[in-house]
């Protein structure tokens, strides 16, 4: 499991990359607690404002997919697998 203490040197590595890699989105990678799903952190300032439209929606819906699947194409976010 993650530990609280763990989160700083999440930041800290966060930030190293954020002033060294202008042109960066975000980070991508495997979660700890959950090894085999990834976490995502998009930098703010970096990314086009998102502005919700209606009520959250649980991922597990069966049409959430598609539709994240489209937000992130017409933000020109690449999925990787």
């Amino acid at each position: 499991m993650c530990e609280v203490a763990d989160y700083l040197d999440t930041w800290v590595s966060a930030t190293w990359f954020y002033d060294s890699a202008p042109a960066a989105d975000g980070l991508v990678w495997v979660s700890r607690q959950l090894n085999t799903e990834l976490v995502c952190v998009l930098f703010d300032g970096r990314i086009v404002a998102v502005t919700p439209t209606g009520p959250p929606r649980r991922l597990s819906a069966p049409s959430i997919w598609s539709e994240i699947v489209d937000l992130l194409t017409q933000l020109e976010v690449s999925l990787v697998p």
